[in-house]
């Protein structure tokens, strides 16, 4: 069955976002407790403001919103700060809990952890994008070398009118 966005036609042409957000997974409290979150998958749609099409994946906390540790867990495994296998979690070959939700429990308890992670994670993701080492600088490009010869050009025209 297709989906129908809320809206009808106009939103496709009037909206300049649009996301589709999806509940991935339900994070579970302790037992005999209401859940404490969920896991959601968030699709840009639509963005007429940037690339679209890019998919994020963030734990939701329930009266707390976006998990910031959840974040930082998930970008250092993809940096490689934290390492895992299978359920364990590892940091510089330090055990720190066996899944998800005691990986972050423990980095709650643990803050000076947690900072050293989170400087760690920060250090990684800067160097992959270039931003340490300095190797990202503005560079002229030939559509701007051509606007200089062209507004060049309208001095010399304005200055023979006179």
């Amino acid at each position: 069955s297709p989906e129908v966005t809320t809206g009808g036609n106009a939103l496709k042409y009037y909206s300049s976002v649009r996301l589709d957000i999806r509940r991935k997974e339900v994070i579970k409290g302790k037992a005999g407790e209401d859940d404490t979150g969920v896991r959601c998958k968030v699709k840009v749609a639509k963005n007429k403001v940037a690339p679209p099409y890019k998919i994020a994946e963030f734990d939701m906390m329930f009266g707390r919103g976006v998990s910031r540790d959840g974040c930082m867990l998930d970008a250092g495994e993809q940096v490689g700060t934290i390492e895992r296998k299978g359920a364990y979690y590892y940091f510089n070959g330090e055990k720190l809990g066996q899944g998800r939700e005691k990986t972050l429990s423990f980095l709650d308890e643990n803050p000076e952890m947690k900072a050293t992670i989170e400087t760690d994670v920060r250090a990684r993701l800067a160097e992959k994008m270039g931003l340490l080492n300095g190797t990202i600088a503005p560079k002229a490009t030939e559509a701007e070398d051509d606007d200089e010869e062209f507004f060049d050009d309208d001095e010399d025209v304005i200055a023979e009118a006179r």
